[in-house]
């Protein structure tokens, strides 16, 4: 499988590209698959791509000292990673865990800094999402320290609820 001019559409950050501009990204992704519980992505590893999910299904994983998995996200197929560290030039934050058969298009930070020069869109795309996602833990912050637990199990409910509709 290959990352087309539609499914790229289908990445947000990516949506709203000329077209000269999708056809010419389309060219430096590279086609990754991974099976069912392997590792995509490390946390402390280098910063070296950008990740789009072209197929299946991927968890956003921290692992405590004693073992403890804490999913941070569940990503799917039109979903993005890796953004942060290609942007700040930290390792990376978290563990990513293919769920299923996975495959992913990545896109060297080279290449993705490149686009970003030449395709600001894109790069206010990636603000306005991460601004969410700030957004996002931050309430999440709150509620745990807010909220005693019937109140946190609600408000997960919710969201999970209303994530499903999107």
């Amino acid at each position: 499988m290959s990352l087309t001019l539609e499914a790229l559409r289908r990445v947000s950050i990516f949506s709203d590209l000329q077209e000269s501009a999708a056809i010419q990204i389309l060219g430096r992704f590279q086609v990754r698959t991974f099976k069912k519980d392997n590792l995509i992505v490390s946390q402390d590893s280098p910063w070296d791509a950008l990740f789009v999910l072209l197929e299946g299904r991927v968890k956003v994983v921290l692992y405590g000292e004693n073992g403890r998995e804490i999913i941070l996200k569940l990503l799917n197929a039109g979903d993005f990673f890796g953004e942060m560290s290609i942007l700040d030039g930290e390792k990376r934050s978290a563990n990513v865990i293919a769920m299923e058969g996975t495959t992913v298009c990545s896109l060297s930070r080279e290449d993705f800094i490149e686009h970003l020069r030449e395709n600001p869109d894109t790069a206010f795309n990636i603000f306005g999402i991460m601004s969410r996602r700030l957004r996002y833990a931050d309430q999440l912050i709150g509620n745990l320290t807010l909220l005693d637990v019937y109140a946190r199990l609600a408000q997960v409910l919710i969201d999970l609820a209303t994530e499903e509709k999107d």
